[in-house]
C-alpha cells in the first residue's frame, strides 16, 4: 500500500498541506519522495508545472523501491500504489512490481506518440492485480492515471475552479472538498503538451480522454475481465460434492491465496514475540473463514495467523439487552453476533489446523471511543458520506488498527485476557464472494421472482459493478493504519473462472433442501468449507459487517421506531436532486417541493404485502430530528411537511409518482433551511399507512406547532402524531443538508 499525490498547474503550486502529508505517510510509513517536471509551451512564454509525491509500504521485493520513481534518462515519472500479481500472465510476486512496470513504460524503443501511447496501454491493460497510478511519460509529454478494472484502490481528482490546475490522491486533503472517485472503468490520460483558447487566455487542456480497458466487448463482457455465462441449466442439475466447481473453486482459491500471502516481509519493530505478517478480517463467517483456512496450507509453519474480529457497543442494542440476563460487563461485545460466529470458527480452525498459532484478537470498541474517531473516520471516507458508510468504515477502521485482547489456548471469553496489536502488514478479506456466487439476499429474492433468468442477471449486474461500488472507500480507511487489504476472491483469475462458470455450478436456489443440510446460497462454498474440515462454518448464515459488529444505527434513533419496510420510497426536486438514504444535498437544491415517488417491489401484489395496497390511502411526512443542531436539539422534532391522499398502482413492480401540490395538505411544505453553524441536519421522509388497513378517507390532526410537532416535548415529534392518528412507517428515506456557514 502506498499513498500516491500530484498537481499539475499552469502557475506556482504550494507545497502540499502538513495535514496531507501525515495522512498520506500513514498509508505508506516506510519513504516519503516527491519529484518536480515543468513542460514549456511552443514558445516558452509558460510552463505547466508537475508535483509528485509517493509514501511507500514496501511490502514486495527485497527491498524499498523509493518513489516517485523517476527515470534519469527520459525524464518520465511514476506513482504507482498497488500489486502487480501477473503482467502479461506470469506471475512477478518475487520482484519489486512497480519497478518493473515503470520499466516496461518507459521502455526507449518506442519513439512515436501514436505508437507509444499504444504501448503503455497495452502494459496496463496486461497487468493483474489492485492498482492506483499516475505515470508521467515525459517521451510524449502525457500524464496517465487510474484504477485498476475492479476498483481495488483509492485514486481522487480534484480540479479547479478556475481550470488552472488539477490534483490526484489517494486520499483526500483536509478539509476534504471537491474531490471525486476517480472511475475505474479505463485509464485516463491528459496530454500536456496542448493548450486550450478561453475568454481568458490560454490553459492547459485538463479535459482526460479515456481508453478502455478492453478495445472491444459484447453485451455479456463484465468488469472487463470475461464474458459472462448465460447457459440456462439442464432439469436435472444439482450442485453436490462432487461437483467439478468444487474442486476448481478450491484451485483458483489456492492460486488467488499463494500470491498474496506467501513471500510477506517481516514487519519492522514488530510488536509481539510471534511472527505474524498476515491477519484475517475475521467475523466468522463462511468466506473469511475459508480463507484462513486455505492461507494455513501456505504460510510457513513458523509464522502465526491473527483473526481479527470487532465488535461494538451500540448504545440502541445495549439498551435492549438489559432485560437479558448477562454474567459480566463485557456481554455488551460478547453478545454481538460477529463475536459468536468468531469465536465458533476460531474453534473449528484449531480443531481442523490444530499445529497453526491462530490467535484470536477481539476488538471490543466503546460508544464513546467510536465517537471520538468520527470525524477523522468521516474525513477519510469522503468523497462518500452515506449512514452505511459510515457504519461500515467504522467496522474496518478499528478492525484494521487491530488493538484488541488476545485469545490463543481458550476460544472462549476470559475475564482478564492481555492486549495486543496485530503486527500483520497484510490483511485478507472475504470481500467478492457473495457477488461471484450468489450469496445475498436479492440473489434468492431475484430468482424467486423469475427463475435462473432473472438470477443470471442479477449475478451478472452485481459483478459488473464492482468496480463502481465502495473497494477505493475501503482502501482509504484501513490504509490510514499502514495495513494493506488484500482481496483474494477478486483475483482476475478466480473472477474469470466465477463467471465463466455455469450458475447453478454456484447457487442451487432451485434445489433448496440439500442432503448435508447446505444452504442453496453460495452452494459452491459450503461444499467447499466442508470438505476443508469447516462443517459448522460451511451452515453459517450470511450477515452484513455492520449488523454483525453492531455498527449500524450505532447512534441513537430519535425519529421513529425499527420497522421492516413493505415499499420503497424516493424524493426528487425540480432541480435533480434525490434522496438517497443518507446523501448530503446542497440547501439551495431543496427548496422547491419535491416530488414523492413510491415503488412497489417486483412481485409485491395488494395480496402479498401488508401495507402495499392500493386501495388504503398513504401519508407522507417530512421532520428533522436536528434542529436547531444535533448538539442542541431544543426545537427536535421540527415538522416540514405532512400531506394525504397517495393512492398507489395496483401493478405489481410498478412505481406511483405524485406531486406535494397534488395532495392534502395537513402541513405545507417548508424546505429545509438549516441555521449557520449548526452541523448537518437530517431532513427524514417517512410514508405512513392506517394501521388498521382501513380503506376509508383519513381524518388526520395537524399538529399545533412545527416545533415537536405541538408536542411541547424536545426530541418528540412523528412518532407521536403518527401513533394518535393510527399509523404505522411502511418506508422510509432522508438527506443530509447544511447551512454553507459552518
Amino acid at each position: 500500500m502506498c499513498g500516491i499525490h500530484a498537481v499539475i498547474s499552469a502557475t506556482v503550486i504550494p507545497s502540499i498541506s502538513p495535514e496531507l502529508k501525515s495522512l498520506l505517510s500513514n498509508r505508506g510509513p516506510d519513504h516519503l519522495g516527491q519529484a518536480y517536471r515543468e513542460i514549456p509551451f511552443e514558445k516558452g512564454d509558460s510552463v505547466i508545472r508537475l508535483n509528485f509525491t509517493s509514501t511507500v509500504l514496501a511490502l514486495r521485493g527485497d527491498h524499498i523501491a523509493r518513489q516517485p520513481l523517476e527515470s534519469s534518462t527520459t525524464g518520465s515519472v511514476l506513482c504507482w500504489n498497488g500489486e502487480a500479481w501477473r503482467v502479461d500472465g506470469q506471475s512477478i510476486s518475487s520482484k519489486n512490481d512497480g519497478e518493473l512496470i515503470f520499466a516496461r513504460l518507459d521502455a526507449t524503443d518506442v519513439s512515436s506518440a501514436g505508437t507509444r501511447e499504444s504501448h503503455v496501454l497495452n502494459v496496463l491493460r496486461n497487468i493483474d492485480g489492485p492498482f492506483a497510478f499516475l505515470f508521467y511519460d515525459a517521451q510524449i509529454k502525457r500524464l496517465y492515471f487510474g484504477r485498476d478494472r475492479l476498483g481495488r484502490r483509492s485514486l481522487l481528482i480534484n480540479q479547479s475552479e478556475d481550470g488552472n490546475s488539477i490534483s490526484f490522491s489517494s486520499i483526500a486533503d483536509v478539509p476534504a472538498t471537491g474531490w471525486k472517485e476517480v472511475h475505474a472503468d479505463g485509464i485516463y490520460s491528459l496530454n500536456l503538451d496542448t493548450r486550450m483558447a478561453t475568454p481568458l487566455g490560454l490553459k492547459p487542456d485538463l479535459h482526460a480522454t479515456k481508453h478502455d480497458w478492453v478495445p472491444s466487448g459484447g453485451d455479456d463482457m463484465v468488469s472487463s475481465i470475461g464474458e459472462f455465462n448465460m447457459t440456462l441449466p439442464p432439469a436435472d442439475h444439482k450442485l453436490d460434492f462432487d461437483s467439478p466447481s468444487v474442486e476448481m473453486l478450491r484451485h483458483w482459491l489456492c492460486e488467488s491465496l499463494k500470491l498474496r500471502v506467501l513471500d510477506v516481509p517481516e514487519p519492522p519493530n514488530p510488536l509481539s514475540e510471534a511472527d505474524i505478517r498476515v491477519a484475517i478480517l475475521f467475523s466468522g463467517g463462511l468466506d473469511c473463514t475459508v480463507l484462513a483456512r486455505l492461507a494455513h496450507d501456505f504460510i510457513p509453519a513458523s509464522q502465526g495467523i491473527d483473526l481479527i474480529n470487532v465488535a461494538f457497543e451500540n448504545p440502541r442494542q445495549a439498551k435492549t439487552d438489559k432485560s437479558l440476563p448477562h454474567l459480566n460487563a463485557a456481554d455488551v461485545y460478547e453478545a454481538c453476533p460477529d463475536r459468536m460466529t468468531g469465536r465458533k470458527a476460531f474453534a473449528e480452525l484449531k480443531s481442523a489446523c490444530p499445529d497453526r498459532y491462530w490467535r484470536f484478537i477481539a476488538v471490543n470498541v466503546p460508544f464513546e471511543e467510536a465517537m471520538s474517531h468520527k470525524s477523522r473516520i468521516v474525513s477519510l471516507l469522503h468523497p462518500h458520506n452515506t449512514e452505511m458508510d459510515l457504519s461500515i468504515a467504522l467496522a474496518l477502521y478499528f478492525a484494521a488498527r487491530g488493538i484488541g485482547n488476545s485469545y490463543i489456548h481458550k476460544c472462549e471469553w476470559e475475564p482478564a485476557p492481555s492486549s495486543v496489536t496485530s503486527p500483520a502488514r497484510v490483511l485478507l478479506s472475504g470481500l467478492g464472494a457473495d457477488e461471484l456466487f450468489g450469496g445475498y439476499a436479492r440473489h434468492e429474492q431475484a430468482f424467486k421472482q423469475g427463475g435462473y433468468p432473472r438470477l443470471i442477471d442479477e449475478l451478472k449486474l452485481d459483478i459488473s459493478r464492482i468496480g463502481q461500488r465502495n473497494l477505493g472507500r475501503d482502501d482509504r480507511i484501513m490504509a490510514h493504519w499502514g495495513k494493506e487489504v488484500r482481496f483474494p476472491f477478486l483475483d482476475e483469475e478466480l473472477v474469470r473462472f466465477s463467471i465463466s462458470s455455469p450458475v447453478w455450478e454456484k447457487c442451487d436456489f432451485q434445489n433448496q433442501f440439500h442432503p448435508a443440510v447446505i444452504d442453496p446460497a453460495k452452494r459452491v462454498l459450503r461444499l467447499l468449507a466442508d470438505k476443508l474440515g469447516l462443517p459448522v462454518i460451511a451452515r453459517e448464515k450470511k450477515r452484513a459487517i455492520q449488523f454483525g459488529s453492531r455498527t449500524a444505527k450505532i447512534e441513537s434513533s430519535t425519529v421513529i421506531d425499527k420497522f421492516l419496510p413493505t415499499l420503497l420510497l424516493d424524493a426528487e426536486w425540480p432541480s435533480g436532486a434525490h434522496a438517497e438514504l443518507g446523501n448530503t444535498v446542497l440547501v439551495e437544491k431543496v427548496q422547491d417541493e419535491p416530488a414523492i415517488i413510491v415503488h412497489r417491489s417486483q412481485g409485491h401484489s395488494d395480496s402479498s404485502v401488508t401495507g402495499s395496497n392500493s386501495n388504503v390511502t398513504y401519508t407522507i411526512t417530512i421532520t428533522d430530528p436536528d434542529a436547531p443542531s444535533r448538539d442542541n436539539p431544543k426545537w427536535s422534532e421540527f415538522c416540514h411537511f405532512i400531506a394525504t391522499g397517495i393512492k398507489l398502482s395496483s401493478t405489481s413492480g410498478s412505481s406511483t409518482a405524485v406531486r406535494l401540490s397534488d395532495l392534502e395538505d395537513i402541513m405545507p411544505y417548508k424546505p429545509p433551511g438549516p441555521p449557520p453553524k449548526t452541523g448537518k441536519h437530517r431532513y427524514v421522509f417517512l410514508l405512513f399507512a392506517p394501521a388498521n388497513g382501513t380503506t376509508d378517507p383519513l381524518h388526520l390532526s395537524k399538529p399545533a406547532d412545527r416545533k415537536h410537532w405541538g408536542t411541547g416535548k424536545q426530541r418528540h415529534g412523528v412518532r407521536d402524531w403518527a401513533e394518535e392518528n393510527g399509523l404505522e412507517p411502511v418506508a422510509a428515506n432522508f438527506i443530509y443538508a447544511q447551512n454553507e456557514k459552518q
